[in-house]
């Protein structure tokens, strides 16, 4: 696995990449703001780069999301 960090506004993104025997690409986005993307091991470091490029908008969206929920559905939160 390794890291890479994209600057996306004010805020450093760092996306894992995960180099897996598979066909298709799969980029996640977690609710504990954690970016993840499964790609080929045949895929080179600059596809990777150019992929998470295109997509760091939809990224951006995504973060945005889940940020905004964190404060109103805290599922980790308990009131006895």
């Amino acid at each position: 696995m390794e890291i890479m960090k994209f600057n996306s506004g004010n805020e450093i993104i760092s996306v894992q990449i995960h180099k897996k025997n598979i066909k298709n690409v799969h980029l996640k986005v977690f609710r504990d703001l954690t970016v993840k993307l499964s790609v080929p091991t045949q895929a080179t470091d600059l596809w990777v780069k150019r992929y998470l490029e295109s997509k760091l908008f939809w990224i951006d969206k995504q973060l945005y999301k889940y940020k905004k929920s964190l404060g109103n559905n805290n599922i980790f939160s308990f009131d006895f």
